[in-house]
């Protein structure tokens, strides 16, 4: 990605600091010669206007090898982490927040998803270091998944046909259920719980459910009642 600098107005000296720029990067690389071919432009000047000092840089597609090379991408799950073409590095490496290897990219399009509810996976900040020297070139954060799901159960009748207005309890909430036969129960606790569907002229109908991930969904049929 590239580095970006604010102009500053000269009666506006205090916002100086809104000046972003990886300096410690920035600085090795000028040392080292690698803008040579990749720096387009970069003026400086110093405006003087009328009392007061403004300063002003302005630069073009300044970009740090691997930036542009390393994909980081988020999905409801967690994180996808892409590499694409660089002659700047051949691959890279992904790290835990504990320091372990979790997995490597060394071809263009190869990509690699940490996901929150993998089993064994550590919360907390990664690291996508350079292969060769292990500088840091990138780094996401996978949170803890909430400890809370929502359920959606769908309430049917013998002939697969939606029953509206039925009611679905569970935990305490009692939800009706859509034209669709869908009711959905909030902030359910991870774990087993014990539901209720019922609905006028139906038999009631009660069972488990293992809640363990987002946007599960169980289907109840009822049967009708004779009496």
């Amino acid at each position: 990605m590239g580095l970006y600098f604010s102009i500053l107005a000269a009666t506006d000296l205090p916002n100086k600091n809104n000046i972003y720029i990886k300096m410690d990067k920035l600085l090795d690389r000028i040392k080292e010669g690698e803008f040579n071919r990749e720096l387009s432009v970069i003026a400086i000047a110093l405006l003087v206007i009328a009392g007061g000092i403004g300063y002003a840089v302005m630069y073009e597609d300044v970009t740090l090898p691997g930036d542009q090379a390393i994909g980081i991408t988020e999905t409801s799950e967690g994180v996808t982490v892409s590499l694409s073409a660089s002659d700047d590095i051949d691959g890279v490496e992904i790290q835990s927040p504990s320091g372990e290897t979790v997995d490597t990219l060394s071809e263009p399009g190869e990509k690699v998803a940490v996901n929150r509810t993998d089993e064994g996976v550590e919360y907390g900040e990664y690291t996508v270091r350079d292969m060769a020297d292990s500088e840091i070139l990138n780094t996401f954060i996978i949170d803890e998944p909430a400890d809370e799901r929502s359920v959606t159960v769908t309430v049917m009748d013998m002939n697969d046909e939606p029953i509206e207005n039925a009611t679905v309890e569970a935990d305490g909430q009692s939800e009706q259920t859509d034209p669709t036969g869908d009711a959905v129960l909030q902030d359910m606790p991870i774990g087993e719980h014990e539901f209720t569907a019922d609905a006028e002229g139906y038999v009631s109908h009660t069972a488990d459910i293992e809640v363990s991930e987002e946007g599960q969904s169980v289907a109840v049929t009822l049967v009708e009642n004779d009496e």
